[in-house]
């Protein structure tokens, strides 16, 4: 066993170039102790060229795989062959500030499980000021219901967490149903066990939206996958709300669609129910936008 104190695990998929940013971010980093874990989901590019050009700067190990079609199995293959306390994710085409690890250290010292932070994001290679920010939510005192009731409100590429903790709840799902959400899987199973997560009030890092990077529609039931395993874990009190939470996902999903058939009950749903008061009133300006349509295409028509 080496004497890491992270292991930065980075899932890829024929994004060499992308890739070479996002290793070139950790050269720079302030804290040093560190290995880097390149989770290969079958590249058919030079992606393992990439990696072995770095080999000079940085502890890399570069793990190919067959291609599964998501990042949960080359995270989980970085996870198995992480050899620190912490492991750190990140995405190919993100990369990090150089004070990010350090950043980090501060609240792990003071007891943190689970530490992240906001993401500036970039949508040109060329950018020299950052403005739009990406943002990761702090859980209140029952995070287990934060996070079920704030869908995806913690970035993945910001996320350092004990290693033993992530092998305790078995790694991310590898259930395909749930690619694009197995990391909101993973933070509400995490949260069964601990309550110890800390947000950092600061952009440690940036998140590519220039283009190039895989890019998945939502679809509803991979959404609603993620309700249906963890609705059970809710008691009576609370299941109302997760529900009325449940019914703005879907719905903005079905919105998004143009599908307002499926779209209008749920959006009631939710800002009839107990979610959030800023989530009904996004159900309420969704409503209001279908209206508008609706009424709109009536007068062309």
């Amino acid at each position: 066993m080496n004497n890491y104190k992270f292991s930065v695990v980075i899932p890829t998929y024929n994004a060499a170039e992308l890739l070479r940013r996002t290793l070139q971010s950790l050269v720079t980093q302030t804290y040093k102790n560190f290995e880097v874990i390149v989770g290969d989901d079958g590249s058919t590019d030079h992606t393992r060229e990439v990696c072995e050009s770095f080999k000079g700067d940085l502890h890399i190990q570069y793990i190919r795989g067959e291609n599964f079609g998501g990042p949960a199995r080359p995270r989980n293959n970085g996870i198995k062959a992480s050899t620190s306390e912490w492991v750190c994710f990140l995405d190919h085409d993100d990369w990090w500030a150089p004070e990010k690890l350090e950043r980090c250290l501060v609240h792990i010292d003071r007891g943190a499980d689970i530490v992240f932070h906001d993401l500036w994001v970039v949508k040109d290679a060329d950018q020299k000021s950052y403005r739009k920010r990406m943002y990761s939510l702090q859980p209140g005192n029952d995070v287990y219901m934060d996070l079920l009731c704030r869908g995806k409100s913690i970035l993945t590429s910001t996320v350092v967490v004990k290693t033993e903790i992530m092998r305790r709840i078995g790694g991310f799902s590898e259930d395909r149903i749930l690619i694009t959400v197995e990391d909101w899987d993973a933070w509400l199973r995490i949260a069964q066990i601990t309550g110890k997560f800390v947000r950092i009030n600061e952009c440690l890092g940036y998140y590519w939206a220039g283009g190039g990077n895989m890019s998945v529609s939502k679809r509803p039931e991979t959404i609603d996958s993620v309700y249906s395993r963890h609705l059970n874990n809710v008691n009576p009190d609370d299941r109302s709300r997760v529900l009325s939470m449940r019914a703005y996902d879907l719905g903005r999903i079905y919105q998004l669609r143009g599908d307002w058939g499926n779209a209008v009950p749920l959006l009631k749903q939710s800002l009839l129910g107990r979610s959030l008061l800023s989530f009904r009133l996004k159900s309420l300006f969704l409503l209001a936008n279908i209206l508008l349509r609706k009424l709109m295409r009536k007068s062309n028509g």
